[in-house]
């Protein structure tokens, strides 16, 4: 996160490096293209074009190690200073053509880029000293009209008016759509946390009712399209009904959440567990064997019945286990039904036990 954030705060100021070095770019063509028009010797152009390009190119350099050294925030202040350096040594080379004095908005405008009043300020103040040094040389030699400088500095603060509605329009764009984003978010979490609560149970953090309808109806789907072996199994608690009555629902409620992690503990990815009902649960076992579905329940009956309860006086519960496998074409409620027959088979025949639906046939 802080390296994103570190990158994203360098990256104003890695635009206005290649901003000044596509101005040094620039400079250097259309001087020599000046020279050429201009017919100068190749000893005259010396001056006026390679020098300041040696000049522009080292501030370059420098520039580029320099700034790695500094701060985001004092980063963007040298390299606006390093803009207005480049100009003016382009200005200075050239000052008999006046039109160059309007490359003294560079360090003005490429300010823009890091969105910060401050920087447009400094963008400014780096503009005027420029205007200042090169007006002092050229008053040396003659110097320019008064009305120019005035206009020029007129330029100067109007482009950074513009400049600073730009910046306050998009500070305001910004914070409407970070609020709109952090408003989208906490919706999305509220609709996540919504739709988790109107699908699991609150006391065991199973699967609920519902849900559980709603998957069983998929997968029969999915089996009609492509066969694969279902087998879903219905587990009780025995006496259930005795132990809220006699230690009360709280020591009921820890029951079925000691039951509900259980049978997380042995399910498999592709096994759907639910509280169907009070003190019943339901798994759904995909593209198990009968033999894998059976010994899974039977570690869970067994670790079941195994635990001890303090809040029971230290006494151990049961469960009785009712399951079916599915048959093409067979249809959710038979399926359903079928399994539900076997765990009252298992109920009735002595508890603690698992009963398959063919055995309870036999059985009633």
């Amino acid at each position: 996160m802080n390296q994103q954030q570190s990158r994203r705060q360098t990256e104003p100021s890695r635009i206005i490096l290649h901003c000044l070095w596509l101005f040094i770019l620039i400079s250097v063509v259309l001087t020599y293209s000046f020279n050429v028009i201009s017919s100068s010797p190749i000893h005259a152009a010396s001056f006026s074009l390679w020098f300041p390009l040696a000049c522009q190119v080292s501030c370059g350099l420098f520039t580029e190690l320099f700034s790695r050294l500094l701060s985001d925030r004092f980063r963007g202040i040298f390299i606006l200073f390093s803009a207005a350096v480049i100009s003016a040594i382009q200005l200075l080379a050239h000052h008999d053509n006046k039109t160059l004095f309007m490359i003294i908005l560079f360090p003005i405008l490429v300010s823009i880029f890091h969105f910060r009043y401050s920087n447009i300020f400094f963008g400014l103040l780096f503009s005027l000293l420029t205007l200042g040094l090169a007006n002092t040389l050229e008053a040396a030699r003659s110097g320019i009209q008064v009305e120019d400088i005035l206009v020029i500095i007129l330029m100067q603060a109007g482009v950074s008016l513009i400049l600073l509605g730009v910046v306050q329009h998009f500070l305001v764009v910004k914070q409407s759509l970070n609020q709109s984003v952090k408003h989208n978010e906490s919706l999305l979490i509220q609709n996540v946390m919504m739709e988790y609560l109107n699908k699991t149970d609150q006391l065991t953090g199973l699967y609920n009712h519902l849900t559980f309808q709603e998957y069983l109806n998929k997968l029969i789907e999915q089996q009609g399209q492509n066969e694969f072996p279902i087998h879903l199994a219905l587990l009780d608690v025995d006496n259930f009904k005795g132990i809220n009555d006699t230690y009360g629902h709280r020591a009921g409620d820890l029951v079925l959440q000691d039951v509900s992690m259980c049978l997380q503990s042995f399910v498999k990815p592709n096994d759907f567990v639910a509280r169907y009902g009070g003190e019943e649960f339901a798994i759904i076992f995909a593209e198990r064997s009968i033999g894998d579905t059976l010994e899974t329940l039977d570690n869970i009956r067994q670790s079941i019945s195994d635990r001890h309860y303090p809040e029971l006086e230290n006494k151990a519960i049961t469960v009785s286990i009712g399951i079916e496998e599915y048959a093409a074409g067979m249809g959710k409620e038979p399926f359903f039904s079928a399994a539900d027959k076997a765990l009252y088979t298992a109920k009735r025949t002595g508890k603690n036990k698992i009963v398959k639906y063919a055995e309870a046939i036999t059985a009633l």
